[in-house]
């Protein structure tokens, strides 16, 4: 499965998603409810600078790919596990920033 998918760009876009939505989840949290920052700089960081680093586009390109290469299976356990693994990383964020 991971050779047909070509792994090198999927792994890629993968780890940056997971690395964006840990950071997303830190970031949100120490904001919102440390004060670290103002209110108005969650936009410019989560939106912009974050939002610039995570590749939902590329993800999307990759999907499409597979789903026109006929690679359904491979399909559904990239979107899944990205997904899953996204989530878990902002969960890990959060949890981080509450524990600091």
């Amino acid at each position: 499965l991971a050779a047909r998918l070509g792994v090198a760009a999927p792994i890629g876009t993968l780890a940056i998603n997971v690395v964006g939505s840990f950071a997303a989840g830190l970031v949100a949290t120490l904001i919102a409810e440390r004060m670290l920052l103002p209110d108005a700089a969650r936009p410019l960081i989560l939106v912009g600078l974050l939002g610039g680093f995570t590749t939902f586009s590329a993800f999307a390109l990759q999907l499409t790919r597979m789903g026109e290469g006929g690679e359904l299976l491979a399909l559904t356990v990239y979107a899944a596990g990205s997904i899953l693994l996204g989530v878990a990383a902002a969960a890990a964020g959060v949890a981080l920033a509450r524990a600091l």
